[in-house]
This record gives C-alpha cells, sequence and structure tokens, in this order.
C-alpha cells in the first residue's frame, strides 16, 4: 500500500491483472468525506486523473492528476460555495478540454468549473439553481442538439432537474420532473430503443427506481417506477445479457444487494434479480474486468470496508463473489486504466466512518 498524507481521507486504486483479479491498493488521502469521483484525462498527458467531491465541512473539489502507474500527485483543491456530493467530468464547452460539474449538497446548485486543459481550472465558477440537495449527476445530449446536457437528482424535493446546454459551458434554466421518495442516483440510457434518452431514479426513501422516458426535446413523460429491496443507493444502465436492450442495475444498501432487472426494449423489464454482496453496498461501477467480452459489477460496500467482483455469464447473471479489502467506509467506486496496462482498474471513495 502507498500512501500520499495531505489531511482527511482517502481513495484506495485496486490495479486489475486483466483477469477479474485485483491487487496492489494504493491509497490518497483527500479531504473531508470524499463523496464521489469523476474520471479523465485532465491535463492531456495520456494519463488518467480524478476529480474529487469533498463533503462535510470541506466545501471542495480535489484533483489528482495521475502518474500513470496507479499513483497519483498531491492533490490541488477548488473551493465551492457548498459541500460536495458528485462530480462529473466533460467537455462542456466544447474545446477540447476537460470541464467538472459538481453538485453542492443542501441548499447548494450545480457548480461548473471550466478547464485550461493543464489540469487547472478557472476560478470563476458559475453557479446552476436546481432542486434541494442535489446528490448525483449524469451528462447525456437530452434534446438531440448534439451539446451536452445535465440531469441531477434532488434528494430532498424527490424530483430531477434537467440543465440543457447552450456548447459553450452555459445551461439553460432548469426543468423539473417528479420522481419518487429521496432519489439519490439518476442514471440514463435509451430504455425503449426510440433513440431518444431515457432517465431512471434509485429512490432510497420508498424502495423504488423511477422510469422517466425521454420525449426527445429534453422533456419526460411522467414516471412509472418498480419496486426494489431495501434502500436503493445507485442505479446503473447497461445491456448486460448482449440482447441490445438496457438493463437495470441496482445496489440495495438494506439487505446488500445486487439487484438486476433486465429490460424488455420497451421501457418495462422483467422481475428482478438478486446477487448477494458485501454490507451497505452504496455504489456500483460496470465493465470488462476479465476480457471475455461479458460485462462485469463492483460494488463499494460502505460497512464491510471492502469491494465485491462479480463476474458475468453474459446472460444477466453473475458468478459469487469476490471481496477486496479497502480503506474504512468506501463510498463511491468507478473505474479506468490508471496505469496504462490496458486493464480495467477501480478507485473508490472513503469516507473513515
Amino acid at each position: 500500500m502507498i500512501v500520499y498524507v495531505v489531511e482527511g481521507n482517502s481513495i484506495s486504486v485496486l490495479l486489475g491483472n486483466g483477469d477479474g483479479t485485483f491487487e496492489n491498493e494504493k491509497v490518497s488521502i483527500l479531504g473531508q468525506t470524499p463523496s464521489s469521483i469523476g474520471v479523465g484525462d485532465l491535463n492531456n498527458d495520456g494519463k488518467l486523473d480524478v476529480a474529487i467531491g469533498n463533503n462535510r465541512n470541506d466545501h471542495s473539489v480535489s484533483i489528482l492528476l495521475g502518474n500513470g502507474d496507479g499513483t497519483f500527485q498531491n492533490q490541488t483543491k477548488y473551493e465551492v460555495d457548498s459541500n460536495v456530493l458528485f462530480v462529473v467530468v466533460d467537455d462542456f464547452n466544447n474545446d477540447n478540454k476537460l470541464d467538472i460539474a459538481a453538485t453542492g449538497g443542501f441548499n447548494g446548485g450545480v457548480y461548473l468549473l471550466i478547464g485550461n486543459g493543464d489540469g487547472t481550472f478557472h476560478k470563476q465558477q458559475s453557479t446552476y439553481e436546481v432542486g434541494h440537495t442535489p446528490s448525483s449527476i449524469v451528462v447525456n445530449d437530452f434534446n438531440n442538439d448534439t451539446q451536452l446536457d445535465l440531469a441531477i437528482s434532488n434528494l430532498n424535493d424527490n424530483s430531477v432537474s434537467i440543465l440543457l446546454g447552450n456548447g459553450n459551458g452555459t445551461f439553460k434554466d432548469q426543468l423539473i420532473f417528479a420522481v419518487g421518495a429521496s432519489p439519490i442516483f439518476v442514471a440514463a440510457g435509451d430504455l425503449n430503443n426510440d433513440r431518444k434518452i431515457d432517465l431512471t431514479t434509485a429512490n432510497f426513501d420508498d424502495n423504488t427506481i423511477s422510469i422517466l422516458l425521454g420525449n426527445g426535446d429534453g422533456t419526460f413523460q411522467s414516471e412509472t417506477s418498480l419496486n426494489t429491496d431495501e434502500f436503493p443507493t445507485c442505479v446503473r444502465l447497461e445491456d448486460l445479457n448482449n440482447d441490445t436492450n438496457m438493463d437495470l442495475i441496482v445496489t440495495d444498501a438494506g439487505h446488500s444487494w445486487l439487484a438486476t432487472f433486465l429490460g424488455n426494449g420497451n421501457g418495462t423489464f422483467q422481475e428482478q434479480k438478486l446477487f448477494k454482496v458485501g454490507s451497505g453496498p452504496f455504489s456500483l461501477t460496470i465493465g470488462d474486468f476479465n476480457n471475455d467480452t461479458k460485462l462485469d459489477v463492483a460494488t463499494a460496500n460502505t460497512l464491510s470496508n471492502n469491494i465485491s467482483v462479480l463476474i458475468g455469464n453474459g446472460d444477466g447473471t453473475f458468478h459469487y463473489q469476490t471481496t477486496y479489502q479497502t480503506d474504512r467506509g468506501p463510498s463511491f467506486i468507478t473505474e479506468g486504466d490508471f496505469n496504462n496496462d490496458d486493464k480495467i482498474d477501480l478507485v473508490v471513495t472513503n469516507i473513515n466512518i
């Protein structure tokens, strides 16, 4: 384990062997309560970097530039006006330099940090009003104008905000759509094969997944819902069984399940299947960890201080989990090739609860 001491809490990096196993955990210490991770080459050196939101009393985004071997340089921090619950990395102003969008929790909005292309960001931030306690963001083109838009789940007013992008790093005023109780996570994809992007949310307080079918103009139809297990925390969309239809993958923290709902291709889904993972799974990431062209899943298990790796069978089912220890309180997990060996690695924030 390699540790870079700065202050506060940490991220863990687990390097992939290309066969579905991982090793060589490396830990970097961060600000208070790191919430989520955005991945991209922020300084255009061919090495993946990470942007991490810091929650609680540390109202900032941490930038860790990658060394290309699975380690990172010391963090640089950018202050914002509120605690940060979620970050995404993309090019919002079409200048071929990566930018950051971050949600400010509680009474915060969405903060946009414009990138300079060298791993630094403009000091002047733009802020956009959304709902109460924005908890996650997903990037897509919701109105088919080729410009990037944002969908934000608003935890404390049971809604999703849509910010339609102008293509120059600015966004129009929000559109708001109702979903279930306490939407903690939002995901986007074409669920009914009509070439219009749809939305799903994991609703923590009523144990449902909301489905909002898109109209292709940035608006959405009224929600329908699926019942899931207790306390869904994260939802992702991928085709797990290679039938060209999007499927739902959900972490259920209450009973420590990974749930899958195979899609019918028309916006409806089959009954859920449950797969055991570690205690208190808070988030998940998806990729082909063993290079067999079948999608696998990893979950960050906050209460058992580990991650679960489930190797996919290609039909929407998974092998029994393998677990890997992390630092205390792993919360948000994502994937990327951090040591440039063409094998998928995992990175997870640890909130040290």
